[in-house]
C-alpha cells in the first residue's frame, strides 16, 4: 500500500472511530435521559446567586458576549453555596470582589443539573465561593432565576 492510501485509511479509521463514540454517547444519553456531569461538578441542593450586572439575571443583556459552545452558555459567573454557607446573606459576605446590590437573583444547583447544565467551582482571589454555570441555553438560564424571598 502506498503512503497516500495508508494516510487515507488512517484518516477514515479516525473519522469512523469518532462517529462510533458520538453514537455511543447519543445512545447512552437516550437510555439515561442525560449526560452525567463532569468530575468536579457541584452536586444538587446548593444555592446559586447572580449579582445585578447590567440588569437582573433573567434578562438577555446579562448574557451578551458570554462564552458559549453552540447555543449552550459556558463559564457564567455566579456565587455558589456550600454545605456551611447555603443562605444568601452569609454567602454574599464571602465575596470581596464586588458590592452586591439588593437586586441579586437566586437559583440552585438542582434546577441547573435537571436542565442538563452543571456548575463548576471556580474560586478566585477575594471570592472563594465563585463558580461557573455551564451547559444551559440563554432561554434556560433566564428561566432559573427568582427574586430572593
Amino acid at each position: 500500500m502506498n503512503a497516500s492510501l495508508t494516510y487515507q485509511h488512517a484518516k477514515t479509521t479516525s473519522v469512523l472511530s469518532r462517529l462510533q463514540r458520538i453514537f455511543a454517547i447519543g445512545a447512552l444519553t437516550m437510555a439515561c435521559g442525560a449526560v452525567a456531569a463532569p468530575p468536579g461538578a457541584v452536586e444538587n441542593g446548593y444555592i446559586i446567586l447572580r449579582d445585578f450586572r447590567f440588569d437582573k439575571a433573567n434578562t438577555d443583556i446579562n448574557y451578551e458576549g458570554q462564552d458559549s459552545e453552540g447555543d449552550k452558555l459556558e463559564n457564567v459567573s455566579a456565587l455558589c453555596g456550600t454545605p456551611a454557607l447555603n443562605k444568601p446573606g452569609p454567602l454574599i459576605a464571602t465575596d470581596h470582589t464586588r458590592v452586591w446590590r439588593a437586586e441579586y437573583m437566586i437559583s440552585n444547583t438542582t434546577t441547573i443539573n435537571k436542565l442538563g447544565g452543571w456548575v463548576r467551582k471556580a474560586p478566585m482571589a477575594g471570592n472563594p465561593n465563585h463558580c461557573e454555570i455551564n451547559g444551559l441555553t440563554k432561554a434556560q438560564i433566564k428561566g432559573i432565576w427568582a427574586e430572593p424571598r
